[in-house]
């Protein structure tokens, strides 16, 4: 079972390789997704439209919508509530 490190906020787990292993370093790094969930009926959005505050800019909008993240996967959320198909997010630039 995977372990998180709260300190450096990340995973560290076994791993195994089939077939050739030759040019596998020990003690390496690597960068890799964890799947430890499904999502159903979620949303994918760029993270640079996120505020710090879990909101978004729409579209003909002055005021800051909430949203639900559900999960991040490299530089996207998942959004599990809060907007609808037919929103348009607008970025706004820090």
């Amino acid at each position: 079972m995977p372990s998180f490190n709260e300190e450096n906020q990340t995973y560290e787990v076994d791993i195994a390789f089939s077939g050739s292993a030759a040019q596998v370093i020990s003690g390496a790094q690597v960068q890799c997704n964890i799947r430890v969930g499904l999502l159903k009926q979620a949303m994918i959005i760029p993270s640079e439209s996120v505020s710090f505050d879990g909101t978004v800019m729409l579209k003909d909008s002055v005021n800051p919508h909430l949203i639900a993240i559900g999960s991040r996967s490299g530089e996207s959320f998942a959004i599990t509530t809060g907007l609808r198909s037919e929103d348009i997010i607008q970025y706004i630039a820090p």
